[in-house]
């Protein structure tokens, strides 16, 4: 493509845009309402966006502001644009307390940060905050229907907190600092974890304390795992074993 034909194309589109936002804006609210709800209902959520911008702009002391707010939250939502959805469920939250949306807002405020939180070898701060609002959500919202959902991405956001302290631990590992390792790996050999999380996570610490010299030690860490995870049988296990019982 030209750069003449790309800058042709912007400029289109620009103006597409502006013919279809003064549009809107010549609109009477309740037109311009009712047209931005049927847009969202029949799925063109872009341009409903639009549409419900266009009517909090203009119309700011509307009595059905409210539910355009959180018409706008949903359309961001649905778009999966995430960061802006999660700006304006809190603005919903914010200027409408008492919404009749509130509970739903709360819940999918919760989970923008699911969505937004990075793997487990990056920040895990949208993690942490992801957890904060969804244990928020269950404790004000007992009896809502979104408990459930909410326990399970409490549960995933617990599990890659756990990783990211395995990844932790190993680090430490390879820099040859086992007692800031055994730290990490104690933390998550205390919580309720995946079973393959905890099974490495035992190994580690078994050859952390190899590496410690503190053999006995390591092998009632190994016969622990033996003991709770039988299905677990990798060979490392043996070998680890044998260098316990060499050093004891």
């Amino acid at each position: 493509m030209s750069r003449y034909t790309f800058c042709w194309l912007v400029i289109s589109l620009v103006f597409l845009w502006s013919c279809s936002q003064a549009n809107f804006g010549k609109m009477e609210p309740d037109a311009l309402l009712e047209t931005a709800n049927s847009l969202f209902e029949r799925g063109k959520i872009t341009k409903a966006l639009e549409a419900y911008q266009t009517f909090a702009l203009n119309h700011p002391l509307h009595p059905q502001n409210a539910l355009v707010q959180y018409r706008i939250a949903e359309s961001y939502y649905q778009i999966e644009d995430y960061e802006n959805a999660e700006f304006e469920y809190s603005e919903l939250l914010r200027l409408y307390p008492d919404s009749p949306d509130i509970e739903e807002a709360n819940f999918k405020l919760a989970t923008c940060f699911c969505y937004r939180s990075l793997r487990p070898a990056l920040d895990q701060e949208m993690t942490e905050t992801a957890l904060l609002k969804l244990r928020s959500f269950v404790a004000d919202f007992p009896n809502s229907q979104y408990v459930p959902q909410a326990k399970e991405l409490m549960k995933d956001m617990r599990n890659k907190l756990l990783e990211k302290k395995y990844l932790n631990a190993n680090t430490y590992f390879d820099m040859r600092s086992y007692s800031a390792a055994l730290m990490y790996l104690d933390e998550i050999l205390a919580q309720p974890a995946p079973e393959a999380l905890l099974a490495k996570s035992y190994l580690l610490k078994a050859e952390c304390l190899i590496e410690k010299k503190e053999f006995s030690e390591a092998e009632q860490v190994l016969q622990k795992l033996q003991t709770e995870m039988p299905q677990f049988k990798p060979k490392r296990i043996e070998k680890l074993m044998r260098q316990a019982q060499a050093g004891s």
